[in-house]
């Protein structure tokens, strides 16, 4: 079965990092070997900063994680290419794409976000579940701030994608109407299905589909509901294709959410791709949502 995967969000970096892990042969949910699967793959693997990092603390963090992103990438250069612009994509013909992002850029200015994307970040959130001095987090109540525009302003500029999945809704509001280019929703499945502050409702699905973004769905097991089965993925991913088909992408979260009870990570993937076929949707269909989408964002 021919599949073209790509991920908009996991913290399989993170974790790798710590643990001094390499990409593959790792017994993470995303372990790289299981790449032999697929035709074509392209994933955003997340450096996570943590909420009580700030100032240079916070950047040497990324740094430091950037840099091991960096080696391993050296290293397995036969397999995977590094993704900065969308010419990478078209020109690693039988490579696994990877392309660094951001979780929480609480420290966004227009330094920092300059130091991001001169070391390869593509995409950044502003937050995390915390409010922060650029806008509220999924569990928070701020909006967006001076300082958020501002750094929403320094990203378009640069041609960093912004990723909406921990604002709140009262900062997503102001985001849709203050933002000049497309956005996205890297890792939130269905509020209208899964009841919670994390998912999105239709509304907001839709208006990034209407800005020309994407929505990631979300494979953590409490933010999909139902009985906790991967069938619950194709559920979500469903729900937004009937919305509009041409926004839904995989937005997986491996190694930074619990699974389904029967879905183990990458290595199960094709589970989904027969699932969505059942339901008469054609799995390969939201990898060219994704390239479409980095087609134009990624110059």
């Amino acid at each position: 079965m021919k599949m073209r995967f790509a991920d908009f969000h996991c913290d399989t970096l993170t974790e790798c990092t710590k643990n001094g892990l390499d990409f593959f042969e790792n017994g993470l949910q995303n372990d790289l070997k299981f790449c032999e699967k697929f035709d074509k793959f392209f994933g955003i693997f997340a450096i996570f900063i943590p909420e009580d990092l700030s100032g240079d603390e916070a950047m040497d963090y990324f740094k430091k994680n950037a840099d091991y992103f960096y080696s391993l990438a050296e290293k397995h250069k036969e397999k995977i290419a590094v993704v900065r612009s969308y010419e990478d994509i078209k020109k690693a013909e039988g490579k696994i794409c990877l392309a660094l992002g951001i979780e929480n850029f609480s420290v966004a200015d227009r330094k920092n976000v300059a130091t991001a994307y001169n070391y390869g970040v593509r995409f950044a959130s502003l937050t995390w579940n915390s409010d922060n001095s650029l806008a509220g987090g999924a569990m928070g109540e701020k909006g967006l701030t001076d300082s958020g525009k501002e750094a929403i302003r320094a990203m378009e500029e640069k041609g960093m994608v912004l990723d909406v999945s921990h604002l709140n809704r009262r900062s997503f509001e102001e985001v849709s109407e203050f933002s000049n280019k497309p956005f996205m929703a890297t890792h939130s499945s269905s509020d209208f299905l899964c009841t919670h502050l994390r998912n999105l409702t239709d509304e907001q699905y839709l208006k990034i589909a209407k800005k020309g973004g994407i929505v990631g769905v979300n494979f953590y097991r409490e933010f999909l509901g139902g009985d906790f089965s991967y069938r619950e993925i194709t559920r979500h991913i469903k729900h937004f294709y009937g919305l509009d088909s041409s926004a839904v992408v995989f937005g997986s979260d491996f190694d930074g959410a619990d699974m389904p009870d029967d879905f183990k990570g990458l290595r199960d993937m094709q589970k989904v791709f027969i699932d969505l076929g059942k339901e008469g949707i054609d799995g390969n269909k939201l990898y060219q949502n994704a390239e479409n989408f980095l087609k134009k964002t990624l110059k």
